[in-house]
């Protein structure tokens, strides 16, 4: 219980941070948009991700459930530089880890359904911490305000000591299903 007490507080403040830096942003480019873009073809996008990781390989306990908040400048269709945070709360061993993350999206195609990939890379804090690393492709469904599909596949190194006192590192990894809305 005391573990999901501390996913849902670090969710929160996540959600609350991130907003508030994207509402600030959203007052400037109130200033330099016209018809939702700005004078150079940049947006500003606000995106909330929900979904779960299956644990692969040895780790196949290391099932977790997702949440993120990006903060994304879109420069063109085609690519976009972002950076944000998300909690995860890995179900079968009660931890959690809270990502803080830079990442790189590149888009394909044009119109309502479009194809995208990036990768996100970071280091994450709580229960396993360490490098974190996760390419993903996905969907995009609408203009503007939209919906995404994306499979990832999730990788966190950690270092912890072992049975004898030696510093061991590990890689957990995962196969991740996220679904997330675009604002």
């Amino acid at each position: 219980m005391k573990q999901t007490f501390k996913l849902l507080l670090l969710a929160a403040l996540t959600a609350a941070s991130l907003t508030t830096a994207e509402a600030q942003l959203s007052q400037f480019g109130r200033h330099a948009q016209r018809g939702g873009q700005a004078s150079q073809g940049t947006s500003f996008l606000d995106i909330t991700e929900f979904g779960y990781a299956f644990g692969t390989g040895d780790f196949r306990n290391a099932g977790h459930i997702s949440f993120y908040e990006i903060f994304l400048v879109q420069f063109s269709p085609r690519f976009g530089l972002g950076m944000g945070a998300g909690a995860n709360y890995y179900t079968e061993v009660e931890g959690y880890n809270m990502p803080l993350f830079g990442m790189v999206r590149l888009g394909a195609g044009s119109g309502w359904a479009t194809f995208f990939a990036d990768a996100r890379l970071g280091y994450s804090l709580g229960d396993i911490r360490g490098l974190y690393f996760m390419p993903t492709v996905g969907v995009r469904f609408g203009e503007g305000r939209a919906f995404t599909v994306s499979l990832g596949y999730e990788m966190q190194r950690f270092r912890t000591p072992d049975a004898y006192g030696d510093e061991r590192s590990y890689t957990v990894k995962s196969l991740s299903l996220r679904l997330g809305y675009e604002l």
